[in-house]
């Protein structure tokens, strides 16, 4: 272990490393039953067994909603350090040839479906605005539409794909029954490039297995038909007071069960989503005026219907970028382009 490696932060700001955390456990911890012991109180804690509250003490149980400089709450450091606790003890304890059961995340088991909301109505309606200014009518496809309250707000003939039905909850909150609840049936009955407008709001942030995020990215992807365009959105934070790290997001209590979160910055989720498409596609932030929020990226194929969209609804951002000439040496010297391939090679060269 890196003894210089950064953990977490104390409340004053002042970064704990390793080597700090590696103090704490040998002043704290005296023999090896404590060592075990405090072993398994945090691998209970990471296996979702207990909650990151019964590590508190009274006192911290009233700051933990904490602001540190603004951006980091207490919680997270408080979680953040517990882990690299567990790590040290972890570490320690093979040192000593002492074998402990190792922690099994594997065995956690997460309801998707928990995540379904009926409160999207209003996002939906932003969405349904944009395409009916794009003349986008047919062949609309909300991906993962949850409980499907949402779905008819952005055309009144989108179909959707949903693969958690929870045909209870749909019924209650007056939400509509998915087209599809298998994607190889989904991708069978509409078809490879497809689909006109392609909406998959906060989806990618309630997956917890990335490889899965990366298929649901490449759907979205074969079923866009060229002269379409796919809206990508993911939470960009997430707050709870029973979350605990896990994978590269947290878990989170509903209803008692888990869930999984993993918060997107707006630059991550433009490059995640740009690397699994790979270079054929165009993925640009979509614009804050729009209204969607959270981090969100548009998705086309072709460059020049980028320009299309960019230009009837007046995104001036994107424009601006759009138009900006090449110079000599971003185009090539000796090149001949026709005026199509200028403006399309134009647009790659300022998102890829």
């Amino acid at each position: 272990m890196d003894d210089n490696k950064i953990i977490t932060y104390t409340i004053s700001g002042r970064p704990e490393t390793v080597k700090d955390i590696k103090n704490y456990v040998n002043k704290t911890f005296n023999s090896t039953e404590d060592l075990v012991k405090e072993y398994n109180k945090y691998k209970n804690m990471f296996e979702d067994k207990t909650s990151m509250y019964s590590l508190e003490s009274k006192t911290n149980k009233t700051s933990l909603n904490k602001k540190i400089n603004k951006n980091l709450n207490y919680n997270d450091l408080r979680i953040k350090k517990a882990k690299g606790i567990f790590d040290v003890i972890e570490n320690e304890l093979n040192n000593r040839n002492v074998k402990v059961e190792p922690l099994q995340t594997n065995k956690i088991k997460i309801d998707a479906s928990k995540t379904q909301i009926s409160t999207t109505k209003n996002t939906y309606k932003k969405y349904g605005s944009i395409l009916s200014k794009l003349n986008i009518k047919d062949k609309v496809l909300d991906y993962s539409s949850g409980l499907g309250t949402g779905t008819l707000e952005l055309s009144k003939n989108a179909k959707s794909f949903e693969p958690y039905v929870d045909e209870n909850r749909i019924i209650k909150s007056k939400g509509r029954y998915p087209d599809y609840k298998d994607v190889n049936v989904m991708v069978k009955g509409e078809g490879i490039k497809s689909q006109k407008a392609v909406v998959n709001h906060m989806v990618l942030n309630v997956i917890d297995d990335i490889q899965e995020r990366k298929n649901v990215v490449n759907n979205i992807g074969n079923m866009l038909a060229d002269d379409g365009v796919a809206f990508i959105t993911a939470r960009d934070s997430t707050e709870g007071k029973t979350r605990v790290p896990y994978k590269d997001g947290f878990l989170m209590k509903k209803g008692g069960t888990n869930t999984f979160q993993k918060p997107f910055s707006q630059t991550e989720l433009n490059n995640f989503v740009q690397q699994t498409l790979g270079k054929e596609y165009t993925v640009v932030d979509t614009p804050k005026k729009l209204g969607i929020g959270g981090s969100s990226v548009m998705v086309t194929k072709s460059p020049s219907f980028l320009k299309t969209i960019a230009t009837t609804l007046k995104l001036t951002p994107i424009l601006s970028m759009l138009t900006f000439p090449l110079s000599a040496t971003e185009m090539g010297s000796g090149e001949m382009f026709t005026e199509k391939e200028l403006a399309e090679q134009r647009i790659k060269q300022k998102f890829q």
